[in-house]
């Protein structure tokens, strides 16, 4: 696939001096390019049984934000509002790639040593974990039946790559229930 997308509804901050806080406009353009292959058939048939497969692989060439809003002099937006200030957030910004994944991580010198504060805590610094997106994934889905009378099915999906912040892992390692901690 090669495509590309614009016009998505969002609410974007103005300055106040408007007389408003925010407005609901259609803003973003970006380009996606990929691969996907899928292949199907049925290995069994007969009277009393069919069993069916498909099996499918996707790989993400490419998925730029070209721009955000021009009109409104924004380049870099968060995706969604974390109630949590210690998780990482997802932002699309012009000229990068889609979905990308910034949050708070230990600060270290030059040569990766972590840095610590004068009561010996790690300091925090703005940290680039990934992105979110997969760039390979796939699935495999199998469907019998069995004399005209009883379905079944089964699915094995699957992914490589992409980046995800856990509120469990969080919240396991914030009150010392993690292995980690």
């Amino acid at each position: 696939w090669d495509n590309t997308e614009s016009g998505f509804p969002r609410s974007v901050s103005v300055n106040g001096a408007t007389g408003f806080t925010s407005i609901l406009t259609n803003i973003g353009k970006i380009t996606k390019k990929g691969l996907e292959f899928q292949v199907g058939g049925s290995p069994v048939r007969n009277e009393n049984f069919t069993w069916n497969v498909n099996a499918t692989y996707a790989n993400l060439l490419d998925h730029k934000v070209v721009e955000i809003s021009n009109k409104y002099g924004i380049n870099r937006i968060a995706i969604a509002d974390v109630a949590f200030a210690n998780l990482p957030q997802t932002y699309h910004e012009t000229g990068q790639q889609w979905g990308q994944m910034w949050g708070k991580g230990i600060a270290r010198n030059a040569d990766g040593v972590p840095i610590v504060d004068a009561s010996g805590y790690y300091t925090a610094a703005d940290k680039y974990w990934g992105s979110v997106e997969p760039r390979h994934t796939g699935g495999l889905q199998n469907s019998f039946s069995i004399m005209n009378m009883i379905d079944v099915s089964a699915n094995i999906d699957w992914q490589i790559g992409g980046k995800f912040a856990s509120l469990s892992e969080a919240f396991g390692g914030q009150s010392g229930l993690t292995e980690e901690t």
